[in-house]
């Protein structure tokens, strides 16, 4: 039995797309998710879902962030981005970011079906993409998605603006932890500063920084 994670703040689309898929998919588990706390919730306790539908802004994680932290989270969960952003490199970033494939909300149910049985196959779905368009920021979103999930949320409270101390008793770590995940993360980025990184962070709207 199929089972398929919807991750989307309009009601009305969650409703459309787990109508298509109970049609495609009979015997199929839709669950739902309609912000990103709530989705890192659901992918924790079902490890059997075959596939995530993911529109990238949602309530919680704003442009890749969702992407990227679901991704590393749970890397053995493939994501579908389904999003009303259509440009070529705007899937390309999705896809360096992780996503393992990419669908707009234009697409009709064909298409969408095409794209879920590819994922899911491990094919991925990327149509009409030439690798070699890639956009400049594509080497920042794949760095980005390198980082462990608890560097990631070092690198969201640096641009916060916390000091290692603060930050150690955040995550409730020791400070030299701290430290090590600095490092590492400015390494994986390739830059030579805290500021550096949060300021890369930013460009590609890594995160809410300073937000609840």
């Amino acid at each position: 039995m199929a089972g398929f994670l919807i991750v989307d703040d309009h009601p009305m689309i969650r409703a459309a797309l787990e109508a298509a898929l109970i049609r495609a998919y009979p015997n199929a588990r839709v669950l739902h998710a309609e912000d990103f706390a709530s989705a890192e919730a659901v992918l924790a306790d079902e490890a059997s879902l075959d596939i995530v539908l993911f529109d990238l802004n949602i309530p919680g994680a704003e442009g890749f962030t969702g992407l990227i932290r679901l991704r590393n989270a749970f890397p053995r969960t493939p994501i579908l981005v389904v999003t009303g952003h259509d440009d070529p490199p705007y899937r390309r970033e999705a896809r360096a970011a992780g996503a393992a494939g990419f669908l707009s909300k234009a697409d009709d149910t064909a298409t969408m079906l095409r794209a879920i049985d590819a994922v899911i196959a491990g094919d991925g779905y990327w149509p009409g993409e030439a690798e070699e368009d890639a956009p400049p920021d594509a080497g920042i979103t794949a760095a980005l998605a390198s980082l462990t999930p608890q560097q990631l949320r070092v690198l969201e409270l640096l641009g916060q603006g916390l000091l290692n101390k603060q930050i150690a008793h955040e995550l409730d770590i020791v400070e030299s932890t701290v430290k090590a995940h600095v490092s590492a993360i400015l390494r994986k980025l390739n830059v030579h500063s805290r500021t550096q990184a949060v300021l890369l962070a930013q460009k590609l709207n890594f995160a809410q920084f300073g937000a609840e």
